[in-house]
């Protein structure tokens, strides 16, 4: 609060200082006023009137409560007083030259003096100042503050503005995302936000009035989440932004992506943008995250005749059609290209593989190195050794190791093609051999 309007009611519109002539005719009117029984003054504040630019007329009426709780008033200057509440100290905003005091005047006839005998008289307040709470007591000679009203401070609060952010709810979405892509994906947005007058609004990004986190879950498993920004803070904290009144400002929002390990699917997940008390606004969050594609083979395994090497051949090439593999990896060094495998007795046999150093990952990946080294066909090809007795098939797969021993992973959908070998035969080769 920062002037009063001794004029009041005659000049409404009116913001006037105190004058060094009022001030005087206030001295002698204090001088004039017989002593009272001592009585506590409470102010009742009401309002606010029109609006101007920069702030507002508040209505304060003083009350003869003749309350005695508290610390007696003695001498001191009157003060508003505007904090974040009692008993905290506070910012004097207009100061009275004129005590309150068992001796002259008791407070209620004090408060009237020094509002020049206008009862009820008007305060003006700036814009600046709105959202703290104002109370009319004294300062004494020792610096303490007393409040008015037994002990409690008289509180006033501003009118909140009126504000508005976009006509719908406000979107992020994230692009058709690779598994490698999600982790660290950013999408962006800007939401409009305009207010009824000058305002400092702290905005939020958070899940839901009731969890104040800025973490949204996009998938029902939480595998993959979005930490939400405002103005490049976190959401739960939130940005402070000013607004101009009837001016549109622009708040800039942001959601990063992250998992541990990430799958194929649509995300979807939902969020508040709040903005202090005034009101929320729905967050939706969208994307998309696709398993590439990687080439297929076509695989026949027949049996070989006359071969020292291996009494199974392999004709193989590659398909024309890519091949979804899905978002599951393959770990790393493990070796990935077509084994020979007895899936009843738990053995397996490379036959073409790439390198085991490989570091994980998506199937479609390592098929496609895999390609890259093998690009050509064959047709009974022999396979790796002399196979014993049994149902053996060639297949696409990945393992840990080359032969029988380690783990043995079958790609995702892969088609098997078998041979049954009746009988045991000796090793008639040279060995396994690798490709």
């Amino acid at each position: 609060m920062e002037a009063i309007d001794p004029d009041y009611p005659g000049n409404v519109h009116g913001r006037l200082p105190l004058t060094r002539r009022w001030l005087s005719k206030l001295f002698v009117m204090c001088l004039a006023v017989l002593p009272v029984m001592q009585s506590r003054a409470s102010a009742t504040i009401s309002g606010p009137l029109e609006a101007e630019l920069g702030g507002h007329w508040w209505y304060v009426t003083w009350v003869n409560d003749g309350k005695d709780g508290g610390p007696p008033i003695l001498g001191g200057t009157l003060y508003w007083h505007a904090s974040g509440g009692w008993p905290a100290w506070g910012i004097a905003f207009t100061q009275f030259p004129v005590t309150c005091n068992q001796s002259a005047a008791g407070c209620f006839q004090g408060a009237i003096a020094i509002t020049g005998g206008h009862n009820p008289f008007r305060m003006w307040q700036h814009d600046g100042d709105a959202g703290k709470s104002m109370c009319f007591g004294k300062v004494d000679g020792g610096g303490v503050f007393y409040p008015f009203v037994g002990g409690q401070c008289v509180y006033t609060t501003p009118p909140k503005p009126v504000c508005t952010i976009n006509d719908g709810d406000v979107y992020l979405p994230h692009a058709e995302l690779t598994l490698a892509q999600v982790n660290g994906n950013l999408a962006t947005s800007s939401a409009t936000i305009v207010c009824d007058k000058n305002a400092t609004v702290n905005i939020r990004a958070i899940v839901s009035a009731s969890n104040l986190t800025s973490t949204v879950p996009l998938r029902p498993d939480s595998s993959i989440t979005s930490h939400l920004t405002v103005n490049g803070v976190d959401g739960a904290i939130g940005a402070s932004v000013t607004v101009v009144a009837n001016q549109p400002t622009a708040v800039a929002l942001g959601s990063t992506l992250a998992s541990a390990t990430p799958t194929a699917g649509a995300l979807q997940g939902g969020a508040l943008l709040n903005v202090d008390t005034l009101f929320a606004k729905p967050i939706v969050i969208t994307g998309n995250v696709i398993a590439p594609l990687g080439p297929a083979a076509a695989l026949r395994l027949v049996e070989l005749s006359g071969n020292n090497q291996s009494n199974l051949g392999v004709h193989w090439s590659w398909s024309t059609t890519p091949h979804d593999y899905g978002s599951t990896l393959v770990p790393a060094n493990y070796s990935v290209g077509f084994f020979v495998r007895d899936a009843s007795a738990s053995k397996w046999s490379a036959f073409r593989v790439d390198s085991a150093s490989a570091p994980a990952a998506t199937w479609a990946a390592r098929m496609q190195v895999f390609r890259d080294k093998n690009p050509q066909g064959g047709v009974n090809e022999p396979a790796s050794r002399v196979f014993e007795a049994g149902k053996w098939c060639i297949t696409t797969a990945a393992a840990s190791t080359r032969e029988t021993g380690g783990t043995f992973i079958e790609a995702p959908g892969a088609v098997e093609s078998c041979f049954t070998v009746t009988k045991s035969v000796e090793h008639r080769g040279a060995g396994s051999r690798g490709r």
